[in-house]
């Protein structure tokens, strides 16, 4: 687990799949990645680097953070 709050560094495909665009910023709570994830609308696949205080983060851990925010997104869209 990690500590918060700490920085993200995002580098992902653009919604037309054409150029890779970044983000970075700071998180201070797990919501806040949530919601950076449905804000940018990112896709697991489309994912090029991501950055946890400048270490990558394990593959599965990100996954398991993508079905959370998948989770989030399907409840407050009921």
């Amino acid at each position: 687990m990690i500590d918060f709050p700490f920085w993200v560094r995002i580098e992902y495909l653009n919604f037309s799949k054409s150029k890779i665009v970044g983000y970075t910023g700071s998180v201070t709570k797990e919501r806040d990645l949530m919601d950076i994830i449905i804000r940018l609308d990112l896709e697991l696949p489309n994912i090029r680097l991501f950055l946890v205080n400048q270490k990558e983060y394990p593959p599965l851990r990100l996954q398991k953070i993508f079905d959370k925010a998948r989770h989030i997104l399907e409840e407050e869209s009921a």
